[in-house]
């Protein structure tokens, strides 16, 4: 596991654990695949999109996918297709449970039509249904809009002004080879023989592969505190109003809530909660067996990333347990979460 914190203007990082077994250790410049906080860089490179009237004129929130994916992003509702926008497809409100078994071979591209032999199970933006293969639809657009691929897109035009030289979309990255950085092993806890089994090598690769835009990003504790703090500075790139559309709440869930008062919301690949006053933002990431959880809290300039390479809710123990030290919540008021 890797950690980091932000307070103001000081970042702590640090290693726990192992990187691979028996004794390469995790340092804070260990790679690990961060799973679904991927979708907040996808919706970061479509605001561009949106910011860029003049080359994207077509391209707004409100725009339905349809139109700007005509043959491909065709769903099993008519008004379903002609209605279902970016927003939409972003904030999980489309009507799609999650059929997360339907991404498989075919590339991102046999991701998007498969939409059409998928049964929904609510009208659209009636309720919230988490689901990657709109996500996959979002990261196609990118690529298709942009004549570009999505890695490429980042790279250049998002992680590059940022500062993020170790961040990469998938070990399939071109620019992975040449990072000189360790992606960690992942690893299973078995119960039957009290130890860990390796995931075998390529396993996490092909099971993220056509889903690029909803959870293929490969990263350091490090380059996402260099992400958080130009996310909570709402500096360049992405436009101010780029940034607010970003947070802006369009769907309510129930994850995390017993953390939070009041109600969690989603917007375009964040979440957001109320923490002892204050408005959080966050999203986790989960590739199987690698886990990621990014918080920010803005009005105080607190941000944290934890980032492990075998599943457990250590993730979520870790990331409650820093919010509770920074925000100097007394231990009579804290939450037991580990009897849980």
């Amino acid at each position: 596991m890797a950690v980091a914190i932000i307070n103001g203007n000081e970042t702590w990082a640090k290693g726990f654990g192992y990187a691979s077994l028996p004794s390469t250790p995790v340092t804070p410049h260990t790679l690990f695949w961060a799973g679904s906080t991927t979708k907040s860089h996808t919706a970061a490179a479509l605001s561009l999109l949106v910011d860029n009237s003049s080359d994207y004129s077509s391209v707004g929130w409100t725009t339905p996918m349809s139109q700007l994916l005509r043959e491909d992003f065709v769903l099993s509702d008519d008004w379903a297709t002609a209605h279902v926008t970016v927003e939409d497809a972003l904030s999980h409100r489309t009507g799609y449970p999650r059929h997360d078994l339907s991404i498989g071979a075919g590339g991102t591209r046999g991701v998007v039509r498969s939409l059409r032999h998928l049964p929904m199970s609510a009208e659209p933006r009636t309720t919230f249904q988490y689901n990657n293969l709109m996500w996959a639809a979002a990261g196609y657009l990118v690529s298709a809009l942009s004549g570009s691929g999505l890695g490429e897109f980042f790279h250049r035009h998002l992680w590059g002004p940022m500062g993020m030289e170790k961040t990469f979309l998938g070990d399939w990255d071109p620019l992975f080879g040449s990072s000189g950085l360790e992606l960690a092993d992942g690893y299973w806890w078995v119960n039957s023989t009290g130890s860990y089994v390796r995931q075998p090598p390529g396993f996490t690769s092909v099971a993220v592969r056509a889903d690029e835009g909803g959870g293929a990003v490969v990263s350091n504790v490090l380059d996402y505190a260099k992400y958080l703090r130009v996310m909570m500075a709402e500096a360049g790139p992405v436009s101010k109003a780029g940034h607010r559309e970003l947070k802006n709440p369009r769907s309510f869930h129930d994850f995390h809530q017993d953390m939070f008062v009041g109600p969690v919301t989603y917007g375009l690949g964040w979440m957001s909660g109320v923490f002892e006053g204050h408005q959080v933002f966050y999203h986790t990431g989960t590739v199987t067996p690698f886990v990621t959880f990014m918080v920010m809290v803005p009005s105080k300039s607190y941000g944290l990333v934890v980032m492990a390479n075998s599943y457990s809710h250590v993730r979520e123990l870790v990331t409650y347990r820093i919010l509770y030290d920074l925000f100097g919540v007394e231990e009579s008021r804290r939450r037991d979460f580990e009897s849980k």
